[in-house]
């Protein structure tokens, strides 16, 4: 039997023999010892004491000792039987559970044969002439195999981790520290862009009142010639029409030169006609109204992520995988060209 499972199965034997109070039968609590040196649980004192005002006798040996002022509280405690109890309490809080098929036995010992661990009843329903191992011997067993065969690689691969780690972490300042320069980029772009927007927004109004103006001065122009014929044609027809000569003698006498005045003034006339075209000034922007603008292109490059075995981490990879997750490079979705 291995040297741990002897030590806890005569832990919990001595525990069972020597650390019961003789009183209550339960393992000690706050034991306190008398004159004789027989210990006991102080509640069983107080109790044995409640018929005796200034001594107690021990329920062993008969022989009296002195309660001392305030109480058996101010015994002497047995600092030695308490600390007995704390190394078997402590032991049992580790010890195994009882079997599941025999209620209130413990498991002892391990079936290498059926891969489970056994009470000592089992051994003789279900598990005779197997090959049967102490728990704690097997388990000792396992750790050392563990830690031989596979305790390196891991303490390996937890620090390749950790690298990957501090790479990833390394990338992802990077990536902060790149979205704050293009983001500074972008507003730069849209400054000069505005200024761009509005150096062509003076430029095409300043044309359009330019053209407001000359359009304007020309309307001036037309509409005096207009009012100046008017006022000619005003006049032609009041004289024509005005008071008639007295005689038709005065009447012929000065209708030769009325006559002439009239061809000459029709003849030298002329009556401008306006052909209107609407609208008088049109504007087509050189974007179509919701068009997007583009301020410039966005791409992002795409880490290559491979997850491999634990065993193949440090080997090289030569060859890529077909398909796999590789560099590149991507146009941002929804960006203006």
């Amino acid at each position: 039997m291995a040297e741990g499972g002897m030590c806890s199965s005569t832990l919990r034997k001595f525990g069972e023999i020597h650390l019961q109070c003789p009183i209550c039968l339960d393992i000690y609590r706050k034991p306190k010892t008398l004159t004789c040196l027989h210990s006991f649980c102080e509640e069983c004192l107080v109790s044995l004491a409640k018929s005796a005002e200034e001594y107690v006798r021990c329920p062993l040996c008969k022989d009296w000792t002195v309660i001392p002022t305030g109480g058996v509280i101010n015994l002497p405690t047995d600092f030695r039987l308490e600390s007995m109890k704390e190394t078997v309490l402590q032991n049992q809080t580790q010890a195994t559970p009882t079997c599941t098929s025999h209620a209130g036995k413990r498991y002892e010992v391990y079936c290498a044969t059926c891969s489970e661990i056994i009470c000592v009843a089992c051994i003789t329903e279900s598990h005779n002439r197997h090959d049967l191992k102490e728990i704690a011997d097997t388990v000792a067993t396992a750790k050392r195999d563990f830690m031989r065969d596979f305790l390196p690689m891991y303490e390996t691969s937890l620090a390749n981790v950790e690298e990957t780690l501090g790479t990833v972490s390394g990338i992802k300042k990077d990536l902060l520290t790149t979205v704050e320069i293009i983001r500074q980029q972008i507003a730069d772009t849209s400054e000069r862009e505005i200024d761009r927007v509005m150096a062509a927004n003076r430029r095409i109004t300043d044309k359009l009142i330019q053209i407001q103006t000359t359009k304007e001065n020309d309307y001036a122009e037309l509409t005096k010639d207009l009012l100046s014929l008017k006022k000619d044609l005003e006049d032609a027809i009041g004289y024509s029409t005005g008071e008639m000569p007295k005689s038709d003698y005065d009447y012929f006498r000065k209708f030769p030169e009325m006559s002439r005045g009239f061809r000459l003034f029709a003849g030298r006339s002329q009556v401008p006609r306006i052909l209107p075209c609407v609208p008088l000034v049109k504007f087509k922007p050189s974007a179509e109204p919701g068009e997007d603008i583009s301020l410039g292109r966005l791409s992002t490059s795409f880490e290559r992520v491979k997850y491999v075995s634990i065993f193949d981490f440090d080997k090289d990879d030569d060859e890529d995988d077909d398909g796999g997750d590789g560099d590149g490079e991507s146009k941002v979705e929804g960006e203006g060209e």
